[in-house]
This record gives C-alpha cells, structure tokens and sequence, in this order.
C-alpha cells in the first residue's frame, strides 16, 4: 500500500512540475527562448513544417527622432543598431527582425554609411558592432579606410545610398547575412 501511493505522489509531483514549466514557457520572456530552441531540434529532425515555427514578425512601435545635426543622426543610427545587434545575435535567433522603425522628423543633412562606420569607430561602438565594409556615395561597395573590425556585420541598404529626405528608417537584422541593416 505505500509503495503505490509514493508512486501516485512521484506522478502528481512530476505533473505539477510538467505544468508549472509549461506555464513558465508560455507567459514569460523564455518562451521565446523555448519556442526557438523546440524549432530549431525539430528542423534538425523533421522536413515537415510546423504552424508554430512560422515567424511572426510584428513591427515595432515607431520611434520619432529629431536631429539637429548629421552628427546627431548618426550617433541615434548607430546607437540603435548597437542595440538590435545585441538583442538579436542572442541564441537560437532563427529569422529576421525589425528592431526599431525610426520616423526622422528632421533632415539635418546628407548621412552616408561612412558617417555612421566613423562616429562608431570614434566612440568605440565598433568593440561591439563591426563594420569592414562601406557603401559610398556611388554605390560601391568598398573597405572602410579606418578601423571599425574585421566582419562586416552592418549593411546599408538606403535609396541613392544617402539618407537625406527619407522619413522611416529601418533598422533590422538578417539572419541570413548576420548582419544589422539600415534601410530607408
């Protein structure tokens, strides 16, 4: 008699337990972790595709920003590219993001991805987000001349190759090239 009712306590605790981990998954910030981790062995294991792997990729809420200067415009630029690079190089990160929808509200002048790889290499933002090669004012692509790393981890994918009059930028991640890009 006891030996079966230590069973029935073993099952009910290993229940308890089961549902308070599915809980935890499901209402807290490591569901995204487990949901990653689940698609990522299940891809290993399986060719079929399952609904709860598909991406569902929300845009973020926009965020006004009002430069006074090109130096100004940069720095945001390259402050929020800093920060999706190390919200979305985290493990298990299996598809692109929209980290940040930038309105510009005002247009202090001409940015090129010179100007941004620059202001990076000055403050010391290129330890955490490198950026080997440039897109200049022509459209080529070329290595940057001072030094912001070895890996090229920052595109720049931006109409004419200037930010000037555009008013949404994007700055997201690609999966694909590992690298943040800057759209607009």
């Amino acid at each position: 008699m006891k030996g079966i009712s230590l069973d029935v306590i073993g099952m009910v605790i290993i229940a308890l337990a089961g549902i308070v981990l599915l809980l935890m998954f499901v209402k807290t910030p490591l569901y995204n972790l487990a949901r990653n981790a689940f698609c990522y062995f299940y891809g290993l294991v399986s060719d079929e595709p399952t609904e709860w792997c598909e991406p569902k990729q929300t845009l973020p809420e926009p965020i006004d920003i009002y430069p006074e200067t090109r130096e100004e415009l940069a720095r945001e630029l390259g402050a929020y590219s800093i920060m999706c690079w190390e919200e979305a190089t985290k493990p298990f990160q299996k598809m692109d993001i929209v980290c940040y929808q930038l309105f510009l509200r005002k247009h202090p002048g001409k940015i090129f991805e010179f100007d941004v790889t620059e202001l990076l290499e000055r403050e010391g933002g290129c330890l955490v987000l490198q950026n080997s090669l440039i897109v200049n004012e022509t459209g080529d692509v070329v290595v940057y001349p001072g030094d912001c790393g070895v890996e090229d981890q920052l595109g720049w994918d931006v109409s004419g190759n200037v930010i000037e009059n555009q008013s949404l930028i994007l700055i997201k991640y690609d999966v694909d090239e590992k690298q943040i890009v800057i759209k607009a």
